[in-house]
């Protein structure tokens, strides 16, 4: 079980290529996934690995959809839905949604065009087997522990690489493929 009270903070200069650690005391949150600890992205090539893990995960055939322009915060979809291990660490969840976004579009430029929409369809899929749960953060907690599982499972990645699962999930939370929209 992650435990968020203690979290491993990774602070990068503007190159990304040195980093430090240090720990930073967020304050219970309770349990994300079957991790030990909660750790931030170390390199843009561990969350690129991941990405293009579950990526290759989806083996589903993607059509053009039409896009959501309604404009919200996404604090407040994190209000709706009651998502605690969001709002509790957001902060934390931010400070990587960048780096999964430029990794995202160097993939959908790159190699695989259709990186993004590959990634939105395989959560949204795990989420609708999961969306029974009573609360949205064990939805959260089963989606992290199922991708988690078949990278593993199928993909060489590291368990320390998989870590950073969560984060990849709150990316889709936030770009409105998961969970409802507030009204």
């Amino acid at each position: 079980m992650v435990d968020f009270t203690k979290h491993t903070n990774i602070f990068r200069d503007n190159d990304l290529k040195n980093s430090t650690v240090q720990q930073t005391n967020i304050g219970s949150v309770g349990t994300l996934n079957s991790y030990e600890t909660a750790v931030l992205i170390t390199t843009p090539s561990i969350i690129q690995e991941v990405l293009e893990g579950i990526i290759d995960l989806s083996m589903e055939e993607i059509e053009a959809t039409e896009l959501d322009t309604q404009l919200y915060p996404i604090e407040s979809k994190i209000d709706y839905n009651e998502i605690t291990v969001y709002k509790v660490a957001y902060d934390i969840y931010m400070s990587e949604k960048q780096l999964i976004e430029h990794r995202l579009k160097s993939l959908d430029n790159g190699k695989n065009p259709l990186a993004s929409q590959k990634l939105y369809k395989y959560v949204q899929r795990i989420y609708g087997k999961h969306c029974y749960h009573k609360s949205s953060d064990q939805i959260i907690e089963c989606i992290c522990e199922e991708i988690s599982n078949g990278l593993l499972r199928v993909q060489n990645i590291s368990l320390d690489d998989v870590a950073v699962v969560p984060y990849i999930v709150f990316y889709v939370f936030s770009k409105c493929h998961i969970f409802k929209k507030p009204i």
